[in-house]
Formats: C-alpha cells, structure tokens, sequence
C-alpha cells in the first residue's frame, strides 16, 4: 500500500505545535537576553563607587595627613575588590 504524501497546508494540530514550539523558542531567547543584561548590569555594579562616602569623608579632611590617609584607604579597598572578583594580575 502506497502511503498519502502530505500536500497543501499543515494541519492544524501541526500549525498548534509549530506556534507553541516557536512560542517556546522564543521565550528562551527572550530569557537569554534578560540573562545577560542582568549580568553585565552586575558587572557595572561592581566597579561602583558609593560618591556619598567619598564625599562624606574628604569634607571631613582637615589637613593633607588624612587626604594620604584616605588614598591609601581607596588603593587598598581596590584591591581587595580586585582580589575578590579574580582581577589580579597574576
């Protein structure tokens, strides 16, 4: 017995099936990408820098002494933020 080729449009179960596998296809695209902007905004986040404390403490500054202080204190708290993140050089 011959078998019936299939000819014209798709059934509608068939159409049912390839909008729910383009739906879903598209969902995980979709979720990819907010995957990925989450990501890189997290990554901006890390380098931030808290302006209010910086600028709390050099109007606390009274004489040079403290400004040096308060370099060494930013040096150092980079690169115990470089550690943390594995971006030392080494």
């Amino acid at each position: 017995m011959v078998e019936k080729r299939k000819r014209g449009r798709p059934s509608k179960k068939d159409q049912a099936k390839a909008k729910a596998e383009a739906a879903k296809e598209f969902n995980l695209s979709l979720e990819k990408a907010r995957n990925k902007a989450r990501e890189e905004l997290n990554q901006k986040r890390e380098g931030a820098v808290n302006l209010r404390y910086v600028a709390e403490r050099l109007r606390d500054i009274k004489n040079m002494d403290e400004v040096e202080a308060f370099y060494k204190e930013c040096v150092y708290n980079i690169g115990i933020n470089a550690l943390r993140n594995g971006e030392a050089d080494g």
